[in-house]
C-alpha cells in the first residue's frame, strides 16, 4: 500500500489487518499493526496467529493453494513446474524453519535439492540471480 508520510516505511495488508512501519527522525523504528506480529513470525520464531501447519495438509490441497498464491512457476529458477512441484521450505526446518505457509514455497525437484537445507539468505540470492537473469 502506497505511505502516507515520510516517516512510513511500510504500510500493507494482511488477514489480520494494516501493518506499518515507521522509522522517526532519530532512525528509530516503530511497529505498529500486523507489523508486530509479522516481526515476531521472522524474526523470534513466533507463530503467526492466524498460521497453522500447513504440512497437515492433504498434499494436493497444499500444491494448490500454494499455485494459487504464487503461481506455476519454480520460486528458485523460475520455469514452469509442468507437474515437478515439490513444497521448499524457505527458512530451513534445519535453520528453526516451520511448515507454516508463509514459510513454504514450490520449485522443482532438481531446485530443491540444489536449495536443500542453505540459508535463507541464500534462497533469496537464488530467486534474485533468476530475476536478473530473465529481465
Amino acid at each position: 500500500m502506497p505511505s502516507t508520510n515520510e516517516y512510513e516505511l511500510l504500510r500493507f495488508k494482511s488477514k489480520e489487518g494494516i501493518g506499518l512501519v515507521y522509522k522517526n527522525s532519530k532512525g528509530i523504528f516503530n511497529l505498529q499493526g500486523s507489523a508486530c506480529t509479522a516481526y515476531d513470525f521472522f524474526f523470534r520464531g513466533r507463530a503467526w496467529k492466524a498460521s497453522k501447519n500447513y504440512l497437515d495438509w492433504e498434499r494436493p490441497k497444499l500444491l494448490e493453494h500454494l499455485v494459487e498464491r504464487d503461481g506455476d512457476r519454480c520460486f528458485l529458477c523460475g520455469k514452469e513446474m509442468h507437474g515437478d512441484m515439490t513444497v521448499e521450505h524457505l527458512l530451513a526446518i534445519a535453520h528453526g524453519g516451520n511448515s507454516q505457509l508463509a514459510n513454504l514455497c514450490l520449485v522443482h525437484n532438481e531446485c530443491n535439492s540444489r536449495a536443500g537445507s542453505l540459508p535463507l539468505t541464500e534462497k533469496i540470492q537464488m530467486f534474485f540471480e533468476r530475476k536478473n537473469t530473465n529481465e
